[in-house]
């Protein structure tokens, strides 16, 4: 008779499903997403009239680029191969007399 005056909550299930989450799939999608919006704008781009023109432009532009700054190398080469003998020349020649 006690149990019926005082009735006692059940315990609350609940519902829960584990969730797997693979890493590399998540960058694998993310990839290709990038990627495939990256295609559709080249399809774009191909389409307008103009577009090989300013690929060349841009080509020119980056070889130019490139040569100025072999140029640039090939000069302080030089400065530091001079600077070098300079100090050899120093020591040894005149260091000698």
């Amino acid at each position: 008779m006690a149990g019926g005056f005082v009735k006692l909550p059940k315990n609350k299930g609940f519902d829960f499903s584990p969730r797997y989450y693979n890493e590399q799939k998540e960058a694998m999608e993310e990839r290709y997403e990038r990627i495939k919006a990256e295609i559709e704008e080249e399809k774009k781009l191909k389409e307008d009239p103009d577009y090989e023109h300013r690929l060349r432009g841009q080509m020119r532009g980056l070889l130019r680029e490139r040569q100025r700054g072999n140029r640039r190398s090939t000069l302080r080469l030089l400065i530091i191969l001079l600077a070098l003998l300079a100090l050899c020349y120093y020591f040894f020649i005149k260091g000698l007399l």
